[in-house]
């Protein structure tokens, strides 16, 4: 599937957005126009984009007040990373250059079409660079789940996403016993094979926005976005179906010793404002750190409710 590489252009000048539109679509790129900074806004908050070019001056709000709002949600995780490209005179960009705010490029004003060009690919160019740096620090090569720090980072962002509202998501921590014993009396390969076709069971009962990693060595987590308390053990359970037929198959393959799999849950509702969000996350990245080290016996599920007074817990 082609992705289609769109900029948002700002300016109350038709005919310079006309002109900018006309340049980029030879580099197939669509230009999506408007009049002023908090128009812009309201494009970002429906449509993605990734090259943001605009004004310095003013228009019903200032350039550089523009930047800080943007990176401002992009600390919060609430947009994605853009690459902005500011245009103004010398005096703009002498304006610029003094700020301490992460304004990727300069445009002198009026500028011509090659430099428009060159810079608008360099912009997607590092955009890309940063995409597949991201992807190798996040995604595990040899399982295709997310790493730890990759996981993290989708928790926090949707702590960030869902802290607005009244609002659910659960973690499904799933430990496999004794697939070290399997590894002593089958060998490391049988490992190796054993846990990509676990995880291969696990993805095909999972939806396509569930995201897994590999926690620890015989330690997985599913995250499950919006999912509450039933959402968790109607998964748990479905799961715990398909691991009959995952056994059935390594039976047939030689392995006779059942693999002993202990699931353990948790369900967080928040009733609480933006302001706690970090209090959640450090909830659950504690009961996740204290949990994955662990060697359970038996399931267990709890349901978390954060609301101003912190969290209350019932153990289902």
């Amino acid at each position: 599937m082609v992705v289609m590489k769109k900029v948002l252009f700002i300016s109350n000048d038709n005919e310079l957005s006309r002109t900018v539109r006309q340049s980029l679509d030879n580099l197939k790129i669509t230009v999506i126009a408007a009049k002023n900074h908090l128009q812009g806004i309201t494009i970002l908050d429906k449509t993605h984009v990734d090259v943001i070019i605009a004004p310095v001056y003013e228009t019903n709000m200032g350039g550089l007040e523009f930047v800080k709002f943007l990176r401002s949600k992009e600390d919060d995780y609430v947009v994605s990373k853009k690459y902005i490209i500011l245009y103004g005179d010398e005096d703009a960009r002498d304006e610029v250059f003094r700020s301490n705010l992460t304004v990727d490029d300069f445009l002198l004003y009026p500028f011509y079409e090659p430099e428009l060009l060159w810079r608008t690919k360099r912009g997607f160019n590092c955009l890309t660079q940063i995409q597949d740096l991201f992807q190798k620090l996040t995604i595990d090569s040899n399982t295709n789940t997310l790493t730890p720090d990759g996981f993290y980072i989708v928790l926090e962002n949707e702590i960030n996403r869902i802290s607005r509202h009244t609002r659910n998501f659960s973690l499904l921590l799933i430990t496999i016993n004794n697939l070290d014993d399997i590894v002593l009396n089958f060998g490391k390969d049988w490992q190796g094979w054993i846990e990509k076709k676990f995880l291969l069971y696990l993805k095909n009962n999972l939806r396509n926005y569930d995201r897994i990693s590999k926690l620890d060595n015989n330690v997985y987590v599913i995250f499950i976005p919006d999912a509450n308390y039933n959402s968790l053990k109607g998964l748990d359970k479905r799961l715990k179906r398909e691991y009959k037929s995952f056994f059935s198959e390594l039976k047939n393959m030689g392995l006779t010793q059942d693999l002993k799999i202990v699931h353990r849950g948790i369900s967080i509702k928040l009733v609480i404002d933006i302001n706690k969000k970090d209090d959640v996350f450090a909830y659950v990245k504690e009961w996740l750190s204290k949990k994955r080290t662990e060697q359970p016996k038996k399931d267990e599920f709890i349901l978390c409710t954060f609301s101003e007074f912190g969290p209350e817990i019932v153990y289902a």
